[in-house]
């Protein structure tokens, strides 16, 4: 009578854990990517809300100045307006937390719709 063996052997687990690990370890970085673009995504649309809060308060007040008191926290970044004088002013993203190692880091907006981003980078770079 033969003996038959059922399962797995120890070198064909090591096998398939040795694959498992060299998958996540291409996976992990790109989903840290996405979930970085994400929470930055969200970041942008809050700012124009409040860009647009900014332009309600200039309405009522004829100055940016008074908004300079308006800010938001997001569970990434923490946004605040910094109104320069009666006429300029800009909305800005400062990173926090898991989103400080972010390449696009500390971004802002201004009352004209002006993007700036650090080194170089464009808003289709952090979009």
């Amino acid at each position: 009578m033969a003996n038959k063996h059922t399962g797995f052997s120890l070198i064909e687990l090591l096998v398939v854990l040795a694959i498992v690990a060299i998958l996540a370890s291409i996976a992990y970085p790109s989903y840290s990517r996405s979930v970085q673009k994400s929470h930055r995504i969200e970041a942008m649309g809050e700012m124009l809300e409040l860009a647009t809060q900014v332009e309600e308060i200039r309405v009522q007040t004829l100055s940016y100045l008074s908004a300079n008191q308006l800010s938001v926290s997001l569970s990434r970044y923490q946004l605040r307006v910094n109104a320069t004088s009666p006429t300029k002013y800009r909305v800005l993203a400062t990173p926090q937390g898991a989103q400080l190692n972010d390449a696009c880091g500390e971004f802002s907006v201004s009352e004209t719709g002006d993007w700036q981003f650090p080194n170089g980078l464009t808003r289709a770079d952090c979009s």
